[in-house]
């Protein structure tokens, strides 16, 4: 059986930057996820999934949104628990921004305040986050969650696998 693993596909830089975000990860306790505004399926769906698999290691994880997301994606799983509202200024251990390192980009005021990650698969991403994990060969931010997922060892449930397609 051959087999295949994702994350031998990343460049050096991209490996440090995801042994990076992952050793973060495992260190904070409260955690706020947050995608770009007028969100579309990748941003949303992965900031879902992202929250699930967090969740699975013990981490308090709030999915803080700007804008709504218009239907139908609002019947993706666990979308329920997504809040419309501005992180700040509620005090997280550090921020997760999806395809948006930028106020203008994810709608979210106060950044300079918080630890931030960048995710991001846009050549065009600002990278002005603590730390920038940006892969412009990914063909979606979800193809990057999945490649997360995979380093923090997390046990991938069908409505993580759901809101990633």
């Amino acid at each position: 059986m051959i087999s295949y693993n994702p994350l031998d596909e990343l460049s050096e830089s991209g490996k440090k930057s995801l042994k990076d975000i992952c050793s973060a990860l495992k260190q904070a306790e409260k955690i706020a996820i947050s995608a770009h505004i007028r969100p579309d399926g990748d941003a949303i769906g992965s900031g879902l999934a992202l929250m699930e698999m967090l969740r699975q290691l013990g981490k308090e994880v709030h999915f803080c949104n700007a804008d709504q997301a218009p239907f139908p994606l609002t019947r993706l799983p666990y979308y329920e628990s997504v809040e419309h509202r501005q992180v700040f200024p509620e005090q997280f251990d550090l921020l997760i921004l999806l395809e948006g390192a930028s106020t203008c980009r994810c709608g979210q005021e106060s950044l300079d305040r918080y630890f931030t990650i960048n995710i991001d698969h846009h050549a065009t991403s600002s990278q002005n986050a603590t730390l920038n994990w940006v892969d412009p060969q990914a063909a979606a931010v979800a193809e990057l969650i999945y490649m997360l997922g995979k380093c923090l060892s997390i046990r991938f449930t069908s409505s993580m696998g759901f809101n990633l397609y």
